[in-house]
């Protein structure tokens, strides 16, 4: 009886936005409900069956193309076939944004959608092995969006660092991280293992891969340097900035003498789990993006 009180009032609590009063009381809160609309690839319209109004909520662990993108109606339609007027179970993970874990016949809805090719793998309470290795089964496959070239992340198109929960306004960081350590990747997984070593000052950050020279830049404040490739002489000038919790570096690299330079951004933050991620993106024509993004965590206890 006082989980029903309890689910009953966090479903309410849902309806009012009021939610940042008693959230804490379940630590997930789960509830049968029937899917009223999709509103786009990864959000949902759900009506508690046991009565209410009905809520919105975003599907966790996934960031679909968003409407005016290539594949964005596609996904949306996939939800519609999978979902529309279904009895699912609904799963809140974060309730003040709304992030659900849904399941349709037993089966997660989120791992549908990555595993068809619908969405990029945005990790956050979801089975991050899971959808990884489901996203690069889908890539491989060329599945759903995976048939473009270089698909533009729905963040990227967004005109931000990360994916969609990133977006919520934080109250930027006062103190900049120190991202300093030797750091193993987990996630991709066929980065899986490979070591990342950042020395960073109060002025200065180096980044060191399995291979090449350390790449040094200002925390702050443009960068110019000179190195020698296979094809000669080489130049790179790249400008970085601290915005809120993201370190970000954009570069103009003129890898031959005589041709048109290369923009590579890179963005590196700290996530809530402690993960380093590196972003590093190159813009391509027509707006396309080819983008990695490595999370890395700390393997040695003395940074």
């Amino acid at each position: 009886m006082l989980q029903f009180l309890l689910s009953m009032f966090l479903v309410q609590g849902l309806q009012a936005g009021r939610l940042q009063d008693f959230s804490v009381l379940v630590a997930e809160e789960v509830f049968q409900a029937k899917v009223t609309a999709t509103e786009d690839g990864d959000s949902l319209v759900v009506r508690p069956l046991t009565g209410g109004d009905s809520v919105r909520v975003h599907i966790v662990g996934v960031d679909a193309p968003e409407m005016p993108q290539p594949w964005g109606p596609e996904a949306k339609a996939f939800l519609d076939r999978l979902l529309t007027d279904k009895t699912v179970t609904v799963r809140i993970k974060a309730a003040m944004e709304r992030l659900a874990q849904v399941e349709v016949d037993g089966s997660d809805v989120s791992l549908s959608i990555v595993r068809n090719g619908m969405a990029w793998h945005c990790p956050r309470f979801a089975q991050e092995n899971d959808l990884a290795h489901a996203e690069a089964e889908a890539r491989r496959a060329k599945r759903g969006l995976w048939g473009r070239p270089q698909p533009t992340p729905p963040w990227l198109y967004r005109g931000a660092g990360v994916c969609w929960e990133h977006q919520k306004a934080t109250a930027p960081s006062r103190e900049r991280p120190d991202f300093s350590g030797t750091w193993t990747a987990v996630n991709p997984p066929e980065r899986a293992g490979q070591r990342l070593r950042i020395v960073q000052d109060a002025e200065t950050l180096a980044i060191r891969h399995d291979r090449g020279e350390p790449l040094a830049y200002k925390l702050e404040g443009t960068t110019s340097r000179a190195f020698t490739t296979e094809h000669g002489p080489s130049d790179t000038v790249a400008k970085s900035r601290w915005n809120g919790d993201v370190w970000t570096v954009d570069e103009r690299q003129w890898l031959v003498r005589g041709q048109e330079p290369r923009n590579v951004r890179q963005r590196l933050w700290l996530d809530a789990r402690g993960l380093l991620n590196l972003e590093v993106s190159s813009p391509r024509p027509l707006g396309e993006y080819d983008t990695t993004i490595v999370r890395y965590r700390l393997s040695t206890a003395n940074r």
